[in-house]
């Protein structure tokens, strides 16, 4: 897992500044979001792309900022400070990484709506 963190923490930060999390909400296409979203299918692939390499107790940053993402029960617990941290004021991922995509938020909102679903 620690080698997989490292790796990511490289990929987000050679992939910044591409403009690939620009966009709004509004452009995506509804029928794009998944109808039944789950955290194993959807949410849980993501959040080890954009977050766990550094938001979980063995990342090459230890648990940055004290929060760890690296399950269900934990993201579950951090949506709304994961929802205002990268899809609102978009500050994480920080730096030039690569943010959340439209697309990717509206999974997420979804994933919400339909009450957090673990499974599809």
């Amino acid at each position: 897992m620690r080698a997989r963190s490292a790796a990511a923490c490289v990929m987000l930060a050679l992939s910044g500044g591409c403009g690939l999390g620009d966009g709004s909400l509004e452009e995506v296409d509804p029928a794009s979001i998944p109808a039944k979203v789950s955290y194993a299918q959807h949410i849980q692939p993501r959040m080890e792309y954009y977050c766990v390499a550094c938001h979980n107790p063995h990342g090459s940053l230890g648990n940055a900022g004290g929060w760890d993402f690296s399950s269900y029960l934990l993201v579950r617990a951090a949506y709304q400070t994961i929802s205002e941290a990268a899809f609102t004021r978009r500050v994480m991922p920080p730096g030039g990484a690569r943010k959340l995509t439209a697309q990717d938020i509206a999974i997420f909102r979804r994933w919400k709506s339909l009450g957090f679903p673990d499974k599809p």
